[in-house]
């Protein structure tokens, strides 16, 4: 797992990486999706109570990622929350098995490279997340809704 810092102080970003992980980046992406966007300590409670095992790659990962902003004095930890989590594809090992009759199996062995970003919060708190209302994209969708009211 690597450390990068994009600037100091306020605002700045502290990422970590695993690369090759020993999963498929489809995978891992159920256990990014959970905690993209959220605060650090509510991230790594979801993870914690995830029954997938990429969800325990990602929790080392992100606890990578808080420990490299405790180095920086001036980031406050509590404050933390994931500005950007991915995980893309890494390379695959083809490997096989040999079967009767003279055929070959192959088998894909799949790895992913995991990357997770932290940066502190804003004083106003994370912006809240927009939602689709529902019907707002059909047609004279308002119009039902406003007969109902």
């Amino acid at each position: 797992m690597a450390e990068d810092r994009t600037e100091t102080g306020k605002g700045a970003a502290f990422r970590a990486k695993h690369r090759f992980a020993p999963t498929s980046a489809h995978k891992a992406r159920y256990a990014v999706d959970l905690v993209r966007g959220l605060p650090v300590n509510e991230a790594m409670e979801r993870l914690q109570y995830s029954p997938r095992r990429s969800a325990f790659l990602v929790g080392k990962v992100l606890r990578s990622a808080i420990a490299n902003a405790g180095q920086d004095l001036d980031v406050d930890a509590n404050r933390l929350y994931v500005s950007d989590a991915r995980a893309d594809d890494g390379p695959t090992e083809k490997r096989g098995k040999a079967r009767s009759r003279g055929q070959f199996f192959g088998i894909l062995v799949r790895h992913c490279h995991i990357s997770i970003e932290v940066r502190e919060m804003p004083e106003g708190g994370l912006p809240g997340r927009r939602r689709r209302v529902r019907g707002a994209g059909r047609k004279g969708a308002a119009a039902v809704n406003s007969k109902e009211a």
